[in-house]
């Protein structure tokens, strides 16, 4: 059959687009555009207004493809019908059916007997009648929705009648979940979100059974406020422990200005008014009476009246030293906390071990040359609270505010020399002891000295130290004092190297260059040492110095030639050996008998070694001089044996020291741990994970999960054994519907 070409100017264009599952479920819009149309056979009827292509009818434009055995456009009424054998391709979306229409000038139509599959996220929507009534609303009967492949899918979601409205709101009604084309649960009414503004309703609850905290779990309910801020409750409760409630609260107002705060709420039914009372404690020597428990958390990035001046600010306030170390998983848990912050904001918080939790604020404002800064910390040490240590005696500093200016290395004295500074005035404030204001001036001038074995850096730096203190409780300190200090620095370091080569006239050539980074350093911190002054952080704290400092870094980089003279570059080894010699340590003359004189540090050897691509050393040793022996190794060896298979065991050690006055009270530590990854097949998947405390001969932890993935759905069961409790997590995953978890806690 001799086949016709028909190029026909229109100026419209049908697309279908689903987006993800949490956002839109179908999406039916117009858009003007030019289309071409092939057929073994055109026909035009010109009273009627009306184009008929009759077999293998084919329509082409930029952005789809449509295929059918027959179609018509009727020009008159501006509508496409196309039937038998329809398949369309729109930017990888796929449509399908019996027949098609589309009108034209209301941007309404449907489709019968037809499957739309859209490739992200991966979803089928097959059903009898599919009918887009209007600019935004969409409804269907009989429509079975699956991301499952084949044509009796694991799982599918079967609705006897929805729509679409105006508002984005999918509205369904006698809704059937499916395993295998078995009805397994039915759901009246459902109403779910499906297009891209984000819309209020209840998430994945979580459930929980264990010994400790009994049974129960969380409902969380995600509520909209507006496009740019929404919150999520977490109601929930547990057998043994009580009520809880936890509020999630985040906005991103402009591109400056993002915020996280989080807030938990227990009223437990367990206490402990003695040590010898308490089920369960992480502090010796601690009581915990009370029953209102909480942790407030956030972290704000924003501005401060104008955007040029940045502001951070983290919030970390919990009632009581146990709380982190005892709720640390689950929807409010420490863990899913912490991820939450380091995934928005890129800054973590305080390990939950700490006692000491900081809360802060800073202000910083970029100049020429440098920037202004004003900072404010607020620390707690919950060991003061619930009646444990005496809250009148609290020694914790408070910075409040400190206002500062660092200027960046610049140069000087027609770019002879290079000026850098850091200044700032404090006020601290604690309850008990000293308090008052400090005001830090820290100038360095440095020169750079370059020449053809390498560069010298010599620098002097001048820091003087003001205290206008309010008041030095218990101290014979003056309301006024003052440190001087001056501190000079030489630095000296170069580069070399050498290629070996192998090979012959460049074919499957090999060559390693051995780099050698060396460095040699002097400081001496010019102080006199004065027991008269206030210990407020660090700054405060600074003694004389002097030392002299060696590092040696060596890294092998391994180059590759094919047949092709296509070039490869790997670092196969880093080997950085550096040591110290103390001159202070080496003219001390007191405490001899109990601290024999030890001037040389401990050498420490950081390394990395690939020799080959699937295997890798990486740690750290520090050797002592005097001792001849290891004062302290980390070490972490991983190895892929074969493709589908990882490897990994570490070991760290501590040696006890207690003659040494660099490690004054060095505990032992032995610690060993193993584990990986196995995937048999691109369906089963084997991790695990084993700590053991060789000195205490106990294991510390143990991990594994057993993970399924189907096509369209997965099973992952995990076991996780601590010192504390044992648990049991249970996660099945639907593909583009969601996961769904059940966790249980055994002991």
């Amino acid at each position: 059959m001799q086949k016709c070409f028909l190029f026909v100017c229109l100026f419209f264009l049908i697309t279908f687009k689903i987006a993800n599952a949490k956002d839109n479920v179908l999406k039916l819009t117009l858009k003007r555009s030019p289309f071409h149309m092939t057929a073994d056979r055109v026909k035009y009827h010109s009273e009627q207004e009306i184009i008929e292509a009759f077999g293998n009818v084919y329509l082409s434009s930029e952005d789809y493809k449509i295929r059918a055995d027959y179609g018509k456009y009727d020009k008159k009424n501006r509508i496409i019908y196309l039937k038998k054998n329809v398949s369309a391709n729109w930017n990888g979306n796929i449509i399908s059916g019996d027949e098609i229409e589309v009108y034209v000038t209301n941007s309404t139509g449907w489709i019968r007997g037809g499957e739309i599959f859209y490739s992200v996220p991966h979803l089928y929507f097959r059903g009898k009648l599919m009918e887009k009534t209007g600019n935004k609303t969409f409804v269907f009967k009989d429509t079975e929705i699956t991301g499952c492949d084949s044509r009796v899918p694991d799982w599918s979601l079967w609705i006897k009648k929805g729509r679409i409205d105006e508002d984005g709101e999918a509205r369904l009604r006698h809704v059937f979940f499916e395993i295998k084309k078995h009805k397994v649960f039915y759901f009246p009414y459902l109403q779910l979100p499906v297009l891209v503004k984000r819309k209020s309703g209840f998430l994945i609850p979580e459930f929980v059974s264990s010994s400790r905290d009994g049974r129960g779990g969380i409902l969380p309910y995600y509520h909209v406020l507006s496009e740019e801020q929404d919150v999520t409750f977490y109601p929930g409760y547990l057998t043994k422990r009580g009520k809880l409630l936890g509020v999630e609260y985040r906005f991103a107002p402009n591109l400056k200005t993002k915020g996280l705060v989080m807030v938990s709420y227990l009223h437990d039914k367990v206490d402990y008014n003695t040590e010898t009372d308490a089920p369960y404690s992480y502090e010796e020597g601690l009581i915990r009476p009370n029953k209102n428990r909480y942790w407030i958390r956030g972290k704000i990035n924003s501005y401060f009246l104008n955007p040029d001046i940045d502001l951070k600010m983290d919030i970390d306030y919990v009632s009581d030293q146990d709380y982190l170390r005892e709720f640390d998983s689950g929807y409010l848990g420490y863990e899913s906390s912490r991820a939450s912050f380091k995934d928005a904001f890129g800054r973590d918080i305080l390990n939950k071990d700490s006692l000491i939790r900081e809360n802060f604020l800073t202000l910083t404002k970029n100049i020429n040359l440098g920037s202004l800064y004003f900072k404010t910390i607020y620390r707690e040490d919950v060991r003061y609270k619930n009646h444990n240590l005496d809250p009148t005696k609290d020694t914790t500093v408070q910075t409040l505010p400190e206002i500062g200016f660092n200027l960046y290395k610049t140069p000087i004295l027609d770019d002879k020399f290079d000026l850098e500074a850091h200044s700032a005035a404090t006020y601290f404030y604690r309850r008990y002891s000293t308090k008052g204001t400090r005001v830090d001036l820290y100038p360095k001038v440095s020169k750079t000295l370059s020449f053809i074995y390498g560069t010298i850096i010599p620098s002097i730096a001048l820091r003087n130290t003001s205290y206008f203190l309010d008041d030095t409780v218990g101290n014979d300190m003056q309301n006024f004092e003052n440190r001087f200090l001056l501190e000079t620095n030489i630095d000296y370091s170069t580069q070399l190297y050498r290629v070996f080569r192998f090979g012959k006239n460049g074919i499957d050539q090999i060559a390693v260059r051995h780099m050698v980074n060396p460095e040699l350093g002097y400081f001496h911190r010019f102080l006199r040492t004065r027991d008269d002054l206030p210990r407020f952080d660090s700054v405060d704290s600074y003694t004389r110095e002097e030392y002299i400092s060696y590092s040696l870094d060596n890294i092998f980089t391994l180059k590759t030639t094919n047949e092709n003279g296509a070039k490869k570059y790997r670092d196969i080894a880093k080997l950085k050996i550096s040591q110290k010699y103390d001159l202070k340590e080496a003219g001390r003359e007191k405490d001899l008998h109990t601290y024999p004189k030890r001037p040389f540090s401990d050498v420490r050897l950081e390394y990395r070694l690939i020799p080959v691509e699937n295997l890798s050393l990486t740690g750290n040793l520090w050797f002592s001089p005097y001792i001849k022996g290891i004062t302290e190794l980390e070490n972490r060896f991983e190895i892929r044996p074969i493709t589908n298979l990882n490897l990994h065991t570490s070991y760290n050690y501590q040696r006890k020291l207690t003659d040494d006055i660099h490690r004054l009270n060095q505990e032992k530590l032995s610690t060993i741990s193993f584990g990986g990854t196995f995937n048999l097949n691109n369906k089963w998947e084997f991790s695990f994970e084993n700590e053991k405390d060789l000195y205490r001969d106990e294991v510390v932890k143990t991990w594994a999960i057993v993970r399924y993935r189907h096509q369209c759905w997965s099973i992952s069961t995990e076991f996780d054994h601590t010192q504390d409790e044992d648990r049991v997590v249970i996660y099945i995953s639907l593909g583009s519907l969601g996961e769904i978890n059940q966790g249980f806690r055994l002991q």
